[in-house]
């Protein structure tokens, strides 16, 4: 064996992957697209949704950016925590009073690391009438991880 196939082999046994006159090229992983975007984006948007439905404001507003921006008819909120505050003293935290919250997205503009969705909201109490509205949410992603960067919710 010469020095070169010791650093070979030495190298595919620091890997474990090639083998001596190994030079296949390995594939890389997928490059981000906006179908995969979307379905991250859909992912943490039904996470959402199921925080809501348990009573937990808190995870619901877990997505919201720590700088969002929050409109709604009765004007506009900043921040995360802010966004939770209002959402607090509107619902409380029982989930009586918060219902059963749905989604119908109506558009959805996606790209790598920005999702822009159009969509109908609807909450449903067993002792009122239902209400419903009409939402644009637009999702950023920031590092791994997406939020939840404007909405607006009428």
């Amino acid at each position: 064996m010469n020095r070169r196939d010791v650093l070979v082999l030495g190298v595919a046994g620091a890997s474990g992957a090639a083998l001596a006159g190994d030079t296949a090229p390995r594939p890389l992983p997928p490059p981000p697209s906006a179908d995969s975007a979307r379905a991250e984006v859909e992912a943490r948007l039904a996470l959402q949704r199921d925080a809501w439905n348990r009573g937990d404001l808190e995870g619901f507003c877990a997505d919201y950016a720590d700088d969002a921006v929050f409109l709604s008819p009765s004007g506009l909120t900043r921040g995360r925590a802010d966004v939770l505050a209002r959402y607090l003293k509107k619902y409380g935290t029982a989930k009586a009073t918060m219902g059963t919250l749905s989604f119908e997205t109506i558009d959805v503009v996606a790209g790598v690391t920005v999702v822009s969705m159009a969509m109908r909201w609807k909450l449903e109490w067993q002792d009122k009438p239902s209400a419903t509205g009409l939402t644009l949410i637009t999702w950023i992603k920031r590092g791994p991880r997406w939020f939840l960067a404007q909405d607006a919710s009428m």
